[in-house]
């Protein structure tokens, strides 16, 4: 968050603004955001554009914890085959970490089904919207998306 003024994405507010956005980012209720009256916070979340920065900015925080999860991703999957193939593991142990393997290939399945169809339908349409590349991948769709055309 840039005190100065907004980002690309998020428009610009005051420094009180600014303040009582942190504040409402750092903490989980209103009353604990409170350093200044509720009913200020309250006014202020009233305001379509200071809604607009808190929507964008809890975007962004999301964005970022999600680009985490994606790096520990390799690492988890490798612990989910480890466990499922140990055979010193809980029978428990080793049927959870299978079904998650199952579930998320399922997931993966069902996203990359839904955005060929997606790309499909924008593409009859003619209302083709960009979309920004996926991490370590160049801009464009991808392989598979490529075939699907």
């Amino acid at each position: 968050m840039n005190p100065q003024g907004g980002t690309p994405r998020r428009p610009r507010l005051t420094h009180k603004a600014e303040k009582i956005l942190r504040a409402l980012l750092e903490h989980p209720t209103h009353e604990r955001a409170a350093t200044l009256s509720a009913t200020t916070i309250w006014r202020y979340l009233k305001k379509p554009k200071f809604r607009r920065a808190l929507a964008d900015a809890r975007h962004e925080i999301f964005s970022q914890t999600m680009a985490r999860l994606q790096q520990g991703s390799a690492l988890a999957t490798s612990t989910l085959f480890r466990v499922m193939s140990d055979n010193a593991a809980s029978p428990a142990s080793r049927v959870r970490a299978a079904v998650s393997v199952i579930n998320q290939g399922i997931q993966t399945t069902q996203m990359e089904d839904f955005e060929v169809r997606l790309l499909e339908l924008e593409k009859s349409s003619g209302r083709q919207v960009p979309r920004p590349p996926k991490r370590d991948q160049p801009p464009g769709p991808s392989a598979d998306l490529k075939k699907a055309a």
